[in-house]
């Protein structure tokens, strides 16, 4: 039986991918998308990129407009990271007059609803599509303050005085009504931003902060790249991955995981399945420290600092985050326990250093207070230590932590001397515990009242 295509506007108004009613959202979704939706950033198509971000906005149904079937067929295609949006698609006939979705259209297609319109081949960040869902009355995306080095994607983007016209926009019933019904929301929207009868939405004033990130991250958008831009576009996505508050190990691997992701996403390889990969590489180095193999060991495991940050990284440039990923934490604890137990053996069982456990325990210990002091700082003073302040983030680069730790024994060993870089690494973590503690004693009271008054001010 011939697979059946995409059906006429008329026959899918009001049906999901499955033929059946969806239940309506408080906001209708529409994404207009041509061939440049197709195009690829960071392994995903703007198309499909869009769709994830908007599910993770917390938008239950999305209507796909083209009068492409490649692009109807990329967006009906299923994935688990947008499984909780139902995607219907609606191929329209463009002709001269209308290349793309009038406003005429888009009234049918919203019904009595608000219309979310997102134009597919402008990439825009899933916290600018919460903004735009949330607003109350007509409301356009502007950007008063594009940074120097996205400037190269945006230069055909239409300006008005309030800044560039990204595209995505709300817009209520009552001005889709007073608009001629011939007309596209490309054409208009300029116009209303000018004289008031669209709210501008300004990426540059949105919340930048993020705290998974540990950084500030500004929210990212802009239109399909030429190919002589692509590079622009893919450093910018990347950014946007990145951890912030590193140790100096870290600042060293980012580069190196940013060339292997950029790799990574154009592939079917998952991030689920760089995690097990790396965790396997991981005890492997436990087995050749315990085995006595320190130097391929830490050769290993200084391949592991750059291996255990590509499921992550790879993972939020192609939104595919989950919770399976948050188990790798706990996996990351345990191989670490292994390493250090794995040396305090090897260190004891040949003698180089009988008081070995007494070192490991030491390490134990050192590194159970600075959780301790971490986890309070964070449920008392509701701040993440490591980047509550510039000390603490000076800290972070050469404090106690697995990177250092190893970069500690590879030296250690490289000179001659692994037992003596093995008992630094409890004294190590001790003067970071320290630190911690001193800094939150200081800042106890001065963080409770700014909490306070907060709190007292909402």
């Amino acid at each position: 039986m011939r697979k059946p295509g995409p059906r006429s506007m008329s026959a899918r108004l009001a049906t999901g991918e499955s033929g059946q009613p969806i239940a309506g959202d408080r906001v209708a979704t529409v994404v207009s998308a041509d061939e440049a939706a197709l195009v690829r950033v960071g392994g995903l198509t703007l198309l499909e990129r869009n769709l994830r971000s908007l599910a993770r906005a917390g938008q239950r149904e999305a209507t796909v407009v083209s009068s492409s079937p490649r692009v109807l067929k990329e967006a009906s295609r299923r994935h688990w990271s947008r499984a909780s949006m139902a995607v219907r698609t609606v191929l329209r006939v463009a002709v001269a007059q209308a290349p793309s979705v009038t406003v005429g259209e888009l009234r049918g297609l919203a019904g009595k609803r608000p219309l979310l319109y997102v134009p597919a081949a402008v990439l825009c960040d899933t916290r600018l599509f919460q903004q735009l869902l949330s607003a109350w009355g007509s409301t356009a995306l502007v950007d008063s303050a594009t940074p120097e080095a996205l400037q190269p994607l945006t230069a055909g983007v239409p300006r008005t005085s309030l800044g560039l016209v990204c595209g995505p926009c709300r817009l209520d019933q009552g001005f889709l009504a007073s608009q001629r019904g011939g007309a596209t929301v490309g054409q208009i929207l300029p116009a209303a931003i000018e004289e008031g009868d669209a709210r501008p939405l300004d990426v540059a004033d949105q919340t930048a902060y993020v705290a998974s990130l540990r950084r500030t991250v500004r929210p990212v958008w802009f239109p399909a790249p030429a190919p002589e831009h692509a590079r622009v576009a893919e450093a910018a996505l990347l950014d946007t991955a990145q951890k912030g508050a590193l140790d100096i190990p870290a600042v060293v691997h980012g580069p190196i995981e940013n060339a292997i992701v950029a790799r990574l996403c154009r592939t079917p390889v998952t991030p689920n399945q760089l995690t097990v990969g790396a965790a396997a590489v991981a005890w492997t180095a436990t087995a050749l420290f315990a085995s006595g193999h320190l130097g391929v060991g830490l050769a290993v495991a200084l391949a592991v600092g750059v291996l255990d940050g590509l499921d992550g990284k790879l993972a939020r440039l192609k939104l595919e985050t989950s919770r399976v990923g948050e188990f790798e934490h706990l996996s990351d604890f345990v191989f670490e326990l292994s390493w250090w137990s794995a040396l305090a053996w090897h260190f004891h069982a040949t003698g180089a250093l009988l008081c070995a456990p007494l070192v490991l325990l030491a390490l134990y210990l050192a590194e159970g207070l600075d959780g301790l002091v971490k986890w309070a700082a964070l449920e008392r003073l509701g701040v993440i230590i490591d980047n509550a302040a510039p000390s603490m983030r000076r800290v972070r680069l050469v404090g106690g932590r697995r990177n250092v730790y190893v970069w500690i024994m590879a030296l250690g060993w490289a000179a001659g001397h692994p037992t003596a870089a093995f008992v630094l690494l409890p004294v190590w973590e001790a003067a970071t515990a320290a630190l911690h503690v001193a800094w939150a004693l200081a800042n106890f009271g001065r963080f409770r009242v700014a909490t306070a008054v907060e709190l007292n001010g909402r």
